[in-house]
């Protein structure tokens, strides 16, 4: 709640790519960031760290699984996905195809997962950013929790305004 009480105050549109077996667990949750105007796109059911490693159909399953929670709470169907660990290979290639999904990765990895220093991630960003860059981050971070307010400031004052995701990939976010 926290990030998007942040994201409110700046007036910011961020996309959300949600773990299917988190969303029954976090459901007003999955309202507010709707009903606030933020994207929710697919991240996979389990986000295993074997995903890349499943058959076609295994992915398929997990996509369309993670697709039919999300439509429950947006009454539509996300179009886009994000592999998790950013893996795609043949398989996801097919799994995507078949569930006509859009691959959606980055070009600045935070390593927010990673970096306990907030001072160096916030850093890492600014530097690596470019006109159109989709930055990754994570919402169960403490550099999120606690650092995305100044990430923020520290973005508006190099000149760049964040922009939804659908507008950034003039796409369709749900079919």
């Amino acid at each position: 709640a926290a990030i998007l009480d942040i994201l409110l105050k700046h007036q910011v549109k961020a996309a959300f790519f949600c773990v299917g077996n988190k969303i029954a667990k976090n459901e007003d949750l999955v309202r507010r960031i709707i009903r606030e105007g933020h994207l929710i796109g697919n991240h996979s059911f389990s986000h295993s760290k074997w995903f890349d490693l499943f058959s076609t159909g295994k992915m398929k399953k997990e996509m369309e699984e993670t697709n039919l929670l999300i439509r429950t709470f947006t009454g539509s169907t996300p179009r886009f996905f994000r592999p998790p660990f950013g893996v795609a290979n043949p398989m996801v290639s097919k799994a995507l195809r078949q569930t006509k999904l859009t691959a959606v990765c980055w070009d600045i990895r935070s390593y927010d997962t990673m970096i306990a220093n907030p001072e160096k991630i916030r850093q890492r960003i600014i530097q690596s950013l470019r006109p159109g860059s989709i930055i990754l981050l994570h919402d169960h971070t403490v550099f999120s929790q606690q650092h995305l307010d100044q990430l923020i400031i520290n973005i508006h004052d190099t000149g760049y305004n964040i922009q939804p995701l659908d507008h950034l990939l003039n796409m369709q976010a749900y079919a």
